[in-house]
């Protein structure tokens, strides 16, 4: 079903020579060429979170166990497409569902292939697909200077709908906490799909809390350590009655410790713009503003 679904959704819309253009999901010969479009489509974002190629390398070469994955269960829960021109990649994006709402991320193309259309065809690609699986909403990022991507996916229909503000900060040792009289319960991946994607993409630790204060859950907290070298990252978010009394600034200090304790370079905590208390956390121990992505959605 997924493969010849694959097969017949198309969209040359936009490109100068539709004909060139073909898009199909990534195979293990394209490693070497996904890694060199990567150093030159995402540079500034490589220079943040850091790259080991060797372990991107190893995460794509073991894309073929997801591809059987989804034979035997008959989903497209991770899909990695990549366009080519005359045999050549020139791009790539990345599909990844999240129960009715599924997001498009990884969208590159190779600076000399671009203002072609490809890129626009690659995220239409990815958004029939999603359609077909019963999405109801689609998600991206998108940098706030990037004015010609966000010009795109209007053109697809998407809107703006959040604005994350990244933090940055070099890890360290922090034994005492600011709050007490909550809880971190650990909870696990929600379905086989997820488990499997974090197994084989994260390769090292992703955890997730729910937050407890006086036995109701009031938020979440996760912690994702990619692989060593690269940066951790943390997200964190309270119910607004529990926003500014201290919890934040535990739960950060959660972070650096175990951020610490990888030998992660830094640790990245990104947040809604409208989340002040956080903000005020994050800037009182030390975090430095990177840069601000812009979400953008589409309904189908």
């Amino acid at each position: 079903m997924f493969q010849s679904l694959f097969k017949t959704i198309s969209n040359t819309e936009g490109i100068t020579n539709p004909i060139a253009f073909h898009i199909r999901e990534l195979a293990g010969k394209d490693t070497d060429r996904i890694l060199e479009i990567r150093k030159s489509a995402i540079a500034k974002e490589l220079e943040i979170y850091g790259s080991r190629e060797e372990t991107l390398s190893k995460q794509l070469r073991l894309y073929g166990l997801i591809k059987l994955a989804k034979r035997l269960t008959g989903t497209a829960f991770y899909t990695i497409y990549v366009g080519e021109v005359k045999g050549q990649v020139v791009g790539t994006a990345t599909l990844t569902e999240r129960n009715d709402c599924w997001n498009i991320s990884a969208v590159m193309v190779d600076p000399k292939y671009r203002r072609r259309g490809y890129g626009k065809a690659l995220v239409s690609k990815a958004c029939n697909h999603a359609s077909f699986y019963g999405a109801r909403r689609i998600v991206l990022h998108v940098s706030e200077d990037n004015s010609p991507a966000k010009n795109l996916y209007r053109s697809l229909n998407f809107s703006e709908f959040e604005r994350l503000t990244y933090f940055c900060l070099k890890p360290r040792k922090i034994s005492e906490r600011t709050a007490s009289g909550f809880e971190l319960i650990r909870t696990r991946f929600p379905s086989f799909h997820m488990k499997l994607i974090s197994r084989l993409l994260n390769t090292r630790t992703t955890q997730k809390y729910a937050v407890k204060v006086d036995d109701r859950w009031v938020g979440y907290y996760t912690f994702l350590f990619p692989s060593k070298g690269q940066a951790s990252r943390a997200t964190i978010y309270l119910c607004k009655k529990y926003r500014g009394l201290g919890i934040e600034d535990s739960l950060l200090q959660h972070a650096l410790d175990k951020a610490y304790e990888k030998r992660s370079p830094r640790l990245i905590i990104s947040l809604d713009e409208e989340n002040i208390e956080l903000k005020r956390a994050c800037k009182k121990i030390g975090f430095e503003k990177f840069f601000v992505m812009e979400g953008m959605a589409r309904h189908t």
